[in-house]
């Protein structure tokens, strides 16, 4: 795909999204270390469009439901990395008993670079059912299946299949407490393990490699004239490749409010403790994406309405693992635009 035909695809995409329906997002950004190196990057400008979609229809005792977001990001200096990113769904939910819902899904996510060699794709379908025993409680059981194709050095192809259940309590009409508990594993397709050599060298072995992950985690929000909530999550993944285990503790914090002047202010921190047990140089994790795994990251954003638009500028910084194990980059990130809800 050419430069030229990539940025009018991702123009057309999103200018098509905001004729239909929903919201268009029109700005500019700075970013500091674009293509998220270990060492320091190159910095650069550019503009970021984005449209977005979301309808749903009631029939009996259906409902069906489709997404769609389309943002292209058209960098002005690196052309190569300008990139289109579209995430889709839909799906059906339906009320199978008095206190008993289910749901299934199926979504889509893409991203594209300008050089069309670097690509990151997966769709997942996933089915669900929510329990309601009280007026204040809930218990969700999910599962989903997920096929990824992910070409960065070469073309990847792994499963991920993961069971999950979540305890959710409405306390008092603006507190919500969850836990959950999840069980996943990953089967790569065509990515062999990694094996240690006379204690010293690792090397690809014959078997496919294998990941099994456990995650479990506890939210809290409360909701009224503010929005402010909390979240930590412990996870441990056990692999058959040599150097793929590890163990991550994970925290986040958001709080909106409104400030004088018409302000709308969001602030959001994520931060991650990750360990790996063995002690091996770095090497590559194939099935990472920098930019979608986000894991530490702190950002501030402030919004003004002037009907019917809505301004706003954002500064956030991250700091997160490269596609080599125990690598990060960091970056800091500025932005500043319009949304028009249509």
């Amino acid at each position: 795909m050419t430069g030229r035909k990539f940025i009018v695809t991702g123009l057309l995409l999103v200018v098509s999204v905001r004729c239909q329906q929903a919201g268009l997002v029109a700005g500019g950004y700075f970013d500091s270390n674009l293509r998220e190196d270990a060492d320091r990057g190159v910095s650069s400008v550019g503009l970021k469009l984005r449209g977005n979609l979301a309808h749903g229809v009631d029939h009996r005792k259906n409902h069906f439901y489709g997404t769609i977001l389309a943002q292209a990001h058209l960098d002005a200096i690196y052309r190569e990395q300008s990139k289109l990113i579209v995430n889709s769904g839909a799906g059906i939910s339906r009320a199978l008993a008095q206190k008993l819902f289910g749901t299934v899904e199926f979504s889509h996510f893409q991203k594209s670079f300008n050089e069309a060699e670097y690509t990151y794709r997966w769709s997942q379908l996933a089915a669900n059912l929510t329990l309601q025993p009280g007026r204040t409680w809930s218990i969700t059981g999910d599962l989903s299946r997920r096929l990824t194709n992910f070409a960065l050095l070469d073309s990847v192809r792994f499963n991920e299949t993961q069971l999950a259940l979540k305890l959710t309590n409405k306390y008092r009409r603006h507190w919500l407490i969850a836990a959950n508990i999840a069980l996943g594993r990953i089967d790569f397709e065509n990515y062999h393990a990694q094996e240690l050599v006379n204690d010293t060298s690792l090397v690809h072995g014959s078997v496919n490699q294998c990941d099994r992950l456990v995650r479990t985690g506890l939210s809290v929000r409360y909701q009224r004239r503010m929005i402010v909530g909390a979240r930590i999550t412990w996870e441990g993944l056990n692999s058959n490749s040599a150097a793929g285990d590890y163990r991550a503790l994970r925290g986040r914090f958001y709080l909106s409010c409104h400030l004088p002047a018409g302000l709308l202010l969001h602030f959001y921190i994520h931060r991650v403790k990750k360990i790996y047990p063995q002690r091996y140089p770095a090497i590559v994790t194939i099935n990472r994406d920098p930019e979608e795994r986000i894991q530490n990251r702190v950002y501030l954003r402030l919004e003004r309405s002037l009907t019917p638009a809505i301004l706003f500028m954002q500064f956030g910084r991250l700091s997160n693992e490269t596609i080599m194990n125990q690598k990060y980059y960091n970056k800091l990130q500025l932005e500043t635009g319009v949304i028009f809800n249509l």
